[in-house]
């Protein structure tokens, strides 16, 4: 493989998207589980300012890693192999744009709920649920789905 601009424009860009995305991950002080739950705004609260920015940067990975397989295919999509790499590398960009917007979802979600609950009665928490639950369960689908 030739070494050029493209090709160094592609591997750096999997590199920077791998170390936001494990990077915000990892730094994360709490990670919201298949679903968001009452406790999930308590632990989130603890150090709201700094999960928001990991979660940030998190999201910023998946967004980084579409550019990174946009710019592979560029570099490897050519005849006859295309019809191939295509389709394959469409899949995968749109599965990693939705799991960027159901983090996107979870983050601004886990922000506003810890905001939100501040001050209420369990009760009050548990209704606050289950105002969420509809969009929470619709998230939940788009993970699945990325």
């Amino acid at each position: 493989m030739k070494k050029n601009f493209e090709t160094k424009f592609t591997g750096w860009s999997f590199i920077v998207a791998a170390l936001l995305l494990w990077g915000g991950w990892a730094l994360s002080p709490h990670h919201i589980g298949e679903y968001i739950k009452a406790s999930d705004f308590t632990a989130i609260g603890e150090d709201v300012w700094y999960w928001i920015w990991m979660y940030r940067v998190h999201i910023f990975g998946w967004v980084t890693m579409a550019i990174a397989l946009f710019a592979l295919v560029s570099v490897i999509g050519r005849k006859p192999y295309r019809v191939v790499i295509l389709p394959g590398a469409g899949m995968v960009i749109i599965g990693t744009f939705t799991l960027a917007i159901a983090a996107a979802y979870y983050y601004n979600f886990g922000a506003w709920g810890v905001g939100k609950t501040a001050g209420m009665s369990p009760d009050e928490v548990q209704g606050f649920m289950h105002d969420i639950l509809f969009t929470n369960q619709y998230v939940t689908c788009f993970y699945r789905f990325g």
